[in-house]
């Protein structure tokens, strides 16, 4: 039987993408248990600080990436072909999303992001006439951000306001 290598504390870093996403992962520990009956690790993301568990060969031969990077290139993509200025870096995106403590900024609902299909986590422009830039971006829970839709932000708080008035004072 082969000796496992340790790879605790190793950097990999993140093969280049077609948005130009670099980042990479650190080695945290040898997971507990096993992935299709091989030795795994858990890696933390530099970008997200997600923790997501490895195959050793797949750390090995560098094919590793964090599933943070599509969400980045489908928000970098969307932007393009709706032709709005994209000034974001990907970990601004991903540090604010964390200084936010993984809460709404609107609603102080607790959201999060797993995959682009399984997600709450919603990023949202302050102001729809300007682009993706970090003065200009929030996190909002996914159904209030469909529902702001391209309003300013104000308007949509007032309206917020007066359906929560309304409803309060007629039930």
């Amino acid at each position: 039987m082969s000796k496992i290598v340790d790879l605790t504390g190793r950097k990999i870093p993140y093969r280049k993408t077609r948005t130009g996403t670099s980042g990479g992962f650190t080695v945290v520990e040898k997971a507990s248990e096993k992935l299709n009956d091989r030795f795994a690790w858990n890696c933390q993301c530099t970008t997200c600080g997600k923790i997501r568990t490895y195959r050793t060969q797949h750390i090995q031969k560098g094919s590793i990436q964090c599933r943070c990077h599509n969400l980045y290139a489908e928000i970098q993509r969307g932007a393009t072909r709706r032709n709005i200025p994209f000034l974001l870096k990907e970990k601004e995106m991903w540090d604010l999303l964390s200084s936010q403590d993984y809460r709404c900024a609107l609603s102080g609902q607790s959201i999060y992001y797993n995959s682009y299909r399984d997600r709450t986590a919603s990023l949202d422009r302050i102001n729809s006439a300007k682009g993706y830039e970090i003065t200009n971006i929030q996190w909002l829970h996914t159904d209030l951000n469909y529902m702001k839709a391209s309003y300013p932000q104000e308007y949509f708080i007032k309206i917020c306001e007066l359906v929560y008035n309304y409803t309060k004072d007629n039930q």
